[in-house]
């Protein structure tokens, strides 16, 4: 088996098809595995991918695992020699997989860990594709520049990179061996900075980490997470996370002081209540957890 492509589900029920199908349409020349974790969706997934694609393995948790877990559990079951951490949120324009199969084949003598190819959104402009792995000096130049700028709602670290350290959750593309090396995703991060945990150990042991031309995938970005005061609540939990395991204890504490004064800011934006911001004021000063 060359590779096994892992999808994880959370109530993207067409998202998740139209994804599936786009594979399907595109992949030759491949010898290849579909394998899908649903994360205890209840908008109909399992029955869909049950009913129009026999061919998928379907793995159904009872819960939702969280996405390094769910890809963990699906790891497990691959039998490809590479694995492709496709997001349910993503469609393929051409014979991606096979792309990537020939640049590691191509360098097959380099320390080659993780790829990933420019991902564009639906009028196919770039829209990204990774980042640098997360440290205090560029969450501050972010906010310049997104005060500087008035980008204060976008993702300004994404644009302003001028270096990709780590590849976006949704489509790294690395070999088995090299991802039970590193023993997978942590799985206390139950949703955001598990990619960049992940390719920081990969590259930690010397393995290169790149962008490649020629894959085409179209990623409809945000549509299978969460919105409002409980996605900012898991972003930052998960950043304190990472924080704490990878970076000096200094940046810890100064990230959780700058998420304290973020929890003013709610008060200036009329898309937030007193209550979220008594929440997210609440969340931030609490200690850490155990």
């Amino acid at each position: 088996m060359e590779c096994s492509i892992i999808i994880v589900n959370f109530n993207t029920k067409d998202f998740v098809s139209n994804c599936i199908r786009s594979i399907v349409e595109h992949t030759t020349d491949v010898v290849y595995e579909i394998i899908v974790v649903d994360n205890g969706s209840y908008d109909g997934s399992q029955e869909e991918i049950k009913t129009n694609f026999p061919q998928v393995q379907l793995i159904e948790s009872e819960k939702n695992l969280g996405f390094g877990k769910a890809n963990n559990l699906a790891a497990k079951f691959a039998k490809g020699d590479y694995l492709f951490f496709l997001n349910s949120d993503t469609l393929l324009l051409n014979n991606v997989i096979k792309f990537f199969l020939n640049y590691f084949r191509q360098n097959v003598y380099r320390k080659l860990g993780c790829i990933g190819c420019n991902l564009l959104g639906e009028d196919y402009k770039i829209n990204g594709n990774g980042g640098q792995f997360p440290k205090i000096s560029h969450l501050l130049k972010s906010r310049f520049y997104a005060l500087r700028f008035k980008f204060f709602d976008k993702d300004i670290e994404k644009i302003f990179c001028d270096k990709i350290d780590y590849i976006l959750g949704a489509d790294i593309f690395m070999p088995h061996q090299i991802f039970k090396e590193v023993n997978g995703f942590d799985e206390r991060f139950f949703m955001y900075f598990e990619e960049s945990d992940l390719q920081l150990r990969v590259a930690q042991l010397g393995y290169a980490i790149e962008i490649i031309e020629g894959p085409r995938i179209i990623h409809l970005e945000g549509k299978s997470s969460y919105n409002s005061i409980r996605k900012m609540i898991m972003v930052q939990e998960s950043a304190y996370k990472y924080y704490y395991k990878n970076r000096p204890f200094w940046e810890y504490y100064l990230l959780k002081l700058i998420g304290v004064l973020d929890s003013f800011l709610l008060l200036f934006k009329s898309s937030y209540t007193f209550k979220d911001f008594i929440t997210y004021l609440k969340f931030n000063l609490q200690p850490k957890k155990k």
